[in-house]
């Protein structure tokens, strides 16, 4: 009974298939006893099962085995706890005793199996760690080894591009080695060809003194009296002719025929003339003295009046330039800025609508400078005879254009030195006076439209195209007239090359339209006309010297009346007001975010101030003045360029022939019309931009 109960209160209550078993077969406990309780009896382990699980590599296969070791271990001290309780004639605390003892045991077994299952857990983690830094292991291989394939192909790549600058190399060299061949060939072939005239010359020369003997002989025969005494008197008779005296041929001595009779004239050889080198020297004097003798022919031809050198040596050859931008090709649109100057009513020059002298106010005195009061004059006398209408101003100074003035001759007619602004105090002035604007357009640009509004480029070329065929021209690039869209939106789009390009279209158009003589147009019809009528005297080199010189002494005397005029300050006002509107159609679709624009506003008057100064000190002056846009992609050169984005000297730039992306500044020359010499001086080279 106390056996029963130990069992059931101190035993561990272990589920197993064995305990199961034992329980069933040890019913029976008065026919089995601990030594024939098969139950009871330790399990050897089975040696090759641990060897199996030796020998098996993996570290969940051993904590799988060493579970199951605990499993069938916690089995068989439930049974043997089980046979413990059922033995006959044990004392209770013996009992007790091995079921406690039986129990840690069990416990223990418990502990190893939660410790195997930690162990599977670390395992799993343990594995899945591995998994993943091997994984990323592999992938940081994989992006090395594509590296490495991308840097073979870049090797492979340039290895190519060598090989083929090799082989152009190469072939050029053999090309030149041809041709430096054929060169000698030609020239040994040319050398031959001399040999042999010369040989011709040298034989020709041999017969040319066997002939001269010949004759020398025969005349001293016929001096000495021999028996050609009739050839002699028939000598004295030819010399009492007027006939000329004759050669004898090669063969002389056999065309004297008879004595009895006269021989027929001798043909003349066609030979070189045997004067020797003393008696072309007596010749030569002679004659000299002989011209010296009589005086000059006061018949002679005039000498026709051409220009000069200098002076047909422009850029009309290329035809004539492309009309400027202006107005656009039209009228001048009526401005809120101009409602207070009155209804232009007045002269309608070719370059748009201009105010009559009532549109600034009362009638007053008209300037009507050096203009002929005899009505129009000849067309010798004068500038037109009456039938001559005055040619319109449609397009610029064949030297303004930026298309006619490069074809490869950029400044063939100016002779530019570089120590003409340092060495001529006239010439400093006037570079300074330009350099002056181009800073100040400069500066307006890279203060007023650095920033880029994306899209405005397009817009302002889809609304205004007008503009937009003003930048195609300035943005012409040298043989490529496909190019210039491409060339234009580039620079307006590029952070660099966006305020140059801005200020290249505000120079041009203050340089084709208000530093030229149509500026000064509008003031009234009498002006108008007599512009009109010096305007193509002054800019072509067609006419005479002389009256282009008058043009130009007319010219300065109108400027100064009208600028001595009392009106001449709203005569100012408006022009400088018109202008600066242009000026906001070419650059106000470019202005920054952030830009105020009053202040820019403000500022392209103050520039249109400026110019209009400018245009009145040369429009007054006695000098012409040449500018000279070069067109993009033009090869640099030093006598014309300044780069600015490059630090290299000239001469290494067009050495290396570099090519310029864009002309920010023209070249400028001028000559002295009222001198004798008008020898070009040159004032400034371009500022460019050259293409790396």
């Amino acid at each position: 009974m106390s056996t029963t109960k130990s069992s059931e209160t101190g035993g561990a209550k272990l589920s197993s298939p064995q305990s199961a078993a034992v329980s069933e077969g040890s019913t029976n406990t008065a026919r089995q006893t601990p030594s024939t309780d098969a139950s009871i009896r330790p399990v050897q382990p089975d040696p090759s099962a641990a060897i199996r699980i030796s020998e098996s590599a993996g570290p969940e296969d051993v904590t799988n085995a060493i579970r199951k070791v605990c499993t069938d271990s916690q089995g068989r001290v439930q049974a043997l706890t089980q046979a413990i309780g059922r033995q006959p004639g044990m004392p209770g605390s013996l009992s007790d005793l091995l079921n406690n003892d039986l129990r840690g045991l069990a416990q223990q077994f418990i502990t190893t199996t939660h410790y195997c299952h930690l162990l599977e857990k670390k395992i799993e983690e343990r594995t899945r760690t591995t998994f993943q830094e091997r994984t990323a292991e592999r992938a940081a291989h994989e992006a090395h080894l594509e590296s490495y394939r991308q840097q073979l192909k870049k090797a492979n790549d340039t290895i190519d591009r060598l090989s083929g600058k090799v082989r152009e190399f190469d072939h050029a060299y053999e090309k030149f080695d041809k041709s430096d061949k054929s060169d000698k060939l030609r020239k040994i072939e040319l050398e031959r060809r001399a040999e042999k005239l010369a040989e011709k010359i040298n034989n020709q020369k041999r017969r040319i003194n066997e002939q001269q003997s010949q004759i020398e002989t025969l005349k001293r025969k016929v001096s000495d009296g021999s028996k050609l005494s009739k050839g002699s008197r028939l000598v004295d008779n030819r010399d009492d002719d007027k006939s000329p005296e004759l050669e004898f041929p090669h063969s002389a001595t056999s065309e004297l025929g008879e004595k009895h009779r006269r021989s027929p004239p001798i043909p003349q050889p066609k030979l070189p003339s045997g004067i020797s080198l003393k008696d072309e020297e007596f010749l030569i004097n002679n004659l000299k003295n002989l011209k010296a003798d009589f005086p000059a022919s006061r018949d002679a031809f005039p000498v026709p009046v051409r220009p000069a050198r200098i002076e047909r040596d422009n850029d009309f050859r290329h035809g004539l330039p492309p009309s400027s931008y202006g107005h656009f090709g039209s009228q001048v649109p009526p401005m809120s800025t101009m409602a207070h100057f009155g209804p232009m009513s007045g002269a309608l020059a070719p370059y748009g609508a201009y105010p009559p002298i009532g549109g600034y106010g009362p009638p007053g005195p008209t300037f009507r400078g050096n203009t002929p009061t005899n009505g129009p004059q000849g067309m010798y006398h004068g500038y037109a005879n009456t039938s001559y209408q005055p040619p319109t101003f449609s397009r610029t100074r064949a030297t303004h254009s930026s298309r006619n003035s490069q074809s490869g001759n950029a400044g063939a007619l100016v002779l530019r030195r570089d120590d003409d602004s340092d060495f001529d105090p006239e010439t400093k002035a006037w570079k300074d006076m330009f350099m002056r604007l181009f800073k100040t357009v400069g500066g307006w640009s890279d203060t007023y439209c650095r920033q880029i509004v994306p899209g405005s480029v397009e817009a302002a070329t889809r609304s205004n195209p007008k503009l937009w065929e003003y930048m195609l021209k300035v943005a012409a690039c040298y043989k490529d007239a496909q190019a210039a869209p491409k060339h234009a939106l580039f620079m307006l789009n590029s952070p660099e090359h966006r305020t140059h390009f801005i200020t290249r279209l505000v120079l041009q158009y203050i340089e084709q339209e208000m530093l030229h003589n149509k500026f000064w147009m509008g003031w009234d019809d009498e002006t108008d006309r007599l512009l009109q009528s010096i305007g193509p005297m002054i800019e072509s080199v067609s006419h005479p010297l002389e009256q282009r010189r008058y043009a130009r002494q007319q010219l300065r005397a109108t400027i100064e009346g009208i600028v001595a005029d009392p009106d001449y300050s709203r005569f100012r006002t408006f022009k400088t007001t018109e202008h600066a509107a242009r000026f906001k159609d070419i650059a106000g679709p470019f202005l920054s975010p952030n830009a105020v624009k009053s202040e820019a506003s403000l500022g392209l008057h103050s520039v249109a101030n400026l110019a209009m100064e400018i245009s009145h000190k040369m429009m007054t002056s006695r000098l012409s003045f040449t500018f000279t846009w070069n067109e993009c992609a033009v090869k640099f050169s030093h006598d014309s360029h300044i780069a600015l984005n490059a630090d290299q000297h000239g001469l290494a730039l067009q050495h290396k022939h570099t090519r310029v992306m864009l002309v920010i500044t023209p070249s400028i020359s001028y000559r002295d019309h009222s001198g004798v010499s008008i020898v070009p001086r040159g004032v400034t080279k371009a500022q460019v931009l050259i293409m790396n």
